[in-house]
C-alpha cells in the first residue's frame, strides 16, 4: 500500500473513526506521510500501524502528530522496530497528549 494514497483519506474524511493499516510495508517514509496527515485528522479514534517497519524516523513523525492530535484514543505500533529513539519520542508525546488511553508498542529493536 502506498502511504500517498492513504494521506488524503485521513486528511479529508470527516467520519473515519477506525483506521487499520497493519501489514502494509509503510516504512519510514510512509510513517512520515501518515504522521503529517494525522495533524489534520480530528475523527480517527483507533489507529493500527502495526507490522509496517516504521522504524525510528516513522515513529518520530507519528509521535510528533500525537502531540497535536486530540482524537486518537487507541494506537498500535507493535512490530515496527521503533528503536529507542522512536520509543523516546512516543514517550515525550504521551506527556503532552491527554486523549490516548491505549498504546501497543511491543517488540522494540535497536
Amino acid at each position: 500500500m502506498q502511504a500517498e494514497a492513504v494521506r488524503p483519506i485521513i486528511e479529508d474524511t470527516n467520519n473515519l473513526k477506525i483506521l487499520i493499516l497493519s501489514h502494509n510495508e509503510l516504512r519510514d517514509e510512509g510513517g512520515k506521510l501518515i504522521g503529517d496527515a494525522l495533524l489534520w485528522s480530528d475523527t480517527i479514534q483507533h489507529l493500527d500501524l502495526s507490522w509496517n517497519k516504521l522504524h525510528r524516523r516513522g515513529a518520530i513523525k507519528v509521535a510528533e502528530a500525537l502531540v497535536k492530535n486530540t482524537s486518537i484514543t487507541s494506537l498500535d505500533l507493535s512490530w515496527n522496530g521503533l528503536h529507542m529513539e522512536g520509543v523516546t519520542a512516543l514517550g515525550k508525546a504521551l506527556e503532552k497528549n491527554n486523549t490516548l488511553t491505549e498504546t501497543e508498542i511491543s517488540v522494540i529493536t535497536g
